[in-house]
């Protein structure tokens, strides 16, 4: 409780479940992201690196970023 009012400018914490639900809602978004995001193209188009190994390679790091991001978003939600 202490950590949360020197974080959340409130008397309580019960704006921060809707924080956390907003969380979860953009780190389950770029797991796997590719093919659609623009990011990936121009990853792909810039680096000079073959489609399939690109896909290969951005694919596994959207997923280590999505399952990072969830991984902290749960110890942040134990946290508070």
């Amino acid at each position: 409780m202490a950590g949360c009012i020197l974080i959340h400018t409130g008397e309580n914490c019960e704006g921060w479940a809707t924080s956390i639900a907003d969380f979860i809602v953009v780190t389950g978004s770029i797991i796997i992201s590719h093919v659609g995001d623009s990011y990936f193209w121009v990853t792909a188009k810039f680096s000079g690196i073959g489609m399939k190994t690109i896909l290969r390679v951005y694919s596994i790091a959207t997923l280590l970023m999505g399952l990072t991001s969830i991984l902290m978003v749960f110890i942040l939600s134990k946290l508070i």
